[in-house]
């Protein structure tokens, strides 16, 4: 598969979450500015006032994580396609949680890197010189976004990894 190929199935796929989650948050800082006149027009209680501006500063984070929540990671090396394939099926076969699946140059699988921390859906594609990743919370509803940055945390941990098990 080529990496063109892999990056419109890899955006094919989210489209329908990221709709929803910004659907979502959209929701929230609608609610926000409700609650917010609420407070100023129909006089409720002063202390809607500290849950508007809570929920509207989640929905904003939201909308600004949703922007880069999508998207792989990119790591840039020196070696063949195989070569990237032996060193993703060595780590894998490492810190995979279950079994993984593998076609032809893509990989998923589901990682956690301690039994009390989320799982995370990992998706990893390797061609000549390039190593594409993206990771995904996974939580109860498989549909959270907002971790604070610790899916690119995880991302970051695996192509260390990589990178630690290619120079042995």
């Amino acid at each position: 598969m080529l990496l063109e190929n892999f990056q419109n199935s890899f955006e094919k796929q989210k489209n329908s979450k990221k709709l929803f989650n910004k659907i979502l948050c959209l929701a929230v800082i609608c609610v926000s500015f409700f609650l917010i006149y609420s407070v100023f027009v129909n006089n409720k209680s002063k202390g809607l006032l500290f849950l508007a501006f809570w929920l509207m500063i989640l929905g904003t984070y939201g909308l600004f994580e949703l922007r880069k929540h999508y998207k792989l990671t990119y790591f840039e090396n020196d070696f063949s396609e195989k070569e990237n394939i032996e060193n993703v099926i060595s780590v894998i076969k490492n810190i995979a949680k279950d079994s993984y699946i593998q076609n032809e140059n893509t990989f998923s699988f589901i990682y956690q890197k301690s039994w009390w921390r989320i799982d995370y859906k990992v998706t990893i594609f390797a061609s000549e010189n390039l190593i594409a990743i993206n990771a995904e919370g996974r939580g109860s509803s498989d549909s959270g976004f907002i971790d604070f940055g610790a899916s690119k945390k995880t991302e970051r941990s695996i192509i260390d990894l990589l990178i630690k098990n290619a120079s042995c």
